[in-house]
């Protein structure tokens, strides 16, 4: 595959030398627009619009690589607002200068409607690996590698919901071996420790793979095609639907649990794991004692405790399901999303509740928990209490309203 330097990250550096960062077109947004209509409606109209684009990254992935499949669709909540941003890619010809153009775009949603919040335009004559991450509080970290230079750009929202360059570090290689490769951070040349030192700690805060670029090591995109991307916001976002959806920005604990984060999981397929309620063989199980996944469908992972993988995924008769799988039966490489942030905060609860393993349609149920239960809080999740309770005499997790129970503050009130 050919690979050249690309213009206009090298023009990102040129621009932080010369103090002209904040007219870099590369993040200069190219869709200014705002659309009041509803996220899903919107967001569809955007897919259909730049519907010719996406196909024709797809065909270039295609006819680049072997690559049989290619989900260039993402809709991932980075904002933790219970909101998914819709990420896509699409590719242009640049006529004026001969180069294939691939586009990375992302579209929120905030209080004045639909807006684009990123759009990224590297002038490349081949789409170079590219690793898009998602770390805390919506911060984004994009790693490029091209024949010359290697790129890690840390993003983080602005108070205007646009990504904005925080981070810019470039490691340019000597290939003529009489010299020592060149550094730099935010367009100043530093030293090779300076570099590593500053290396690690983006490593360290970027986060969970969400999506990739890369077309030559068998990956490209997010986790959907455009036709499932339309279909699901048609139908009903996962994790977005049901009647516990709180507001934009509104905590159901109040902040005083953790959120679940679920990003895509890879597994080596063909594998059948059983899914437990909670990380015990012992604990309630789903599906009359029978629920499984086998790994080759889409999974996603929220992180590991105790050995065990949360993990969440859809069943083809659109039930959808979170629970556990041991990671000691796993043969092969996997990633599970890092380790799992839970809180133990108890609570009693104020009404009868049910308690379910599907978030989404509440398709299936562990059992009904009656007022006065003590349960343990562990989480929440899309406006969702997640917490740990005795069903028909085993330990299970689940989800249940947030209205159906009073947290105890650390004050004790």
């Amino acid at each position: 595959m050919k690979k050249r330097l690309s213009g206009i990250l090298a023009l990102i550096l040129l621009l932080l030398c010369t103090g002209g960062a904040g007219a870099d077109p590369d993040l200069a947004l190219q869709d200014p627009s705002v659309r009041p209509e509803p996220w899903t409606e919107a967001y569809t109209q955007i897919l259909q619009d730049r519907s010719a684009g996406i196909q024709a990254y797809r065909d270039y992935v295609a006819e680049v690589t072997s690559l049989s499949e290619c989900r260039p669709v993402g809709l991932t909540d980075l904002t933790g607002d219970g909101i998914p941003e819709l990420l896509f890619l699409d590719l242009l010809n640049d006529t004026e200068y001969g180069f294939r153009v691939g586009r990375l775009w992302i579209y929120t949603r905030d209080e004045a409607g639909v807006r684009c919040m990123l759009s990224l335009q590297p002038e490349i004559d081949d789409l170079l690996y590219s690793g898009v991450y998602l770390g805390e509080k919506g911060l984004l970290t994009l790693y490029f590698n091209d024949c010359e230079m290697g790129w890690k750009i840390q993003l983080q929202p602005g108070a205007d919901g646009v990504y904005k360059a925080e981070t810019i570090l470039a490691e340019q290689e000597d290939f003529s071996g009489e010299g020592p490769d060149t550094y730099y951070l935010n367009g100043k040349q530093i030293s090779a420790q300076a570099y590593r030192s500053t290396a690690r700690q983006i490593d360290a805060e970027k986060g969970a793979l969400i999506g990739s670029l890369q077309v030559d090591n068998g990956g490209s995109g997010f986790t959907l095609t455009l036709e499932e991307a339309l279909r699901e916001l048609a139908s009903g976002v996962p994790g977005v639907s049901g009647e516990s959806k709180t507001t934009p920005g509104e905590s159901p604990s109040g902040g005083q649990l953790p959120e679940l984060v679920f990003t895509r999981g890879t597994f080596t397929p063909g594998q059948k794991f059983a899914v437990y309620s909670a990380p015990s063989s012992r604990a309630w199980r789903g599906a009359g004692g029978k629920a499984a996944i086998t790994s080759g469908s889409e999974i996603f992972a929220a992180g590991m405790t105790d050995g065990w993988i949360l993990i969440w995924y859809e069943l083809d008769n659109g039930v959808n399901r979170v629970g556990y799988i041991n990671s000691e039966k796993i043969d092969g490489d996997y990633t599970a999303g890092g380790a799992l942030s839970l809180a133990r905060t108890e609570a009693v609860l104020t009404a009868d509740a049910k308690m379910t393993d599907d978030p989404v349609h509440q398709a299936s149920t562990i059992g009904t928990l009656k007022k006065g239960t003590k349960v343990i809080c562990l989480a929440e999740y899309q406006g969702w209490i997640y917490a740990e309770a005795r069903v028909s005499g085993k330990t299970a997790r689940g989800f249940i309203s947030p209205s159906a129970l009073k947290l105890t503050d650390d004050s004790g009130n």
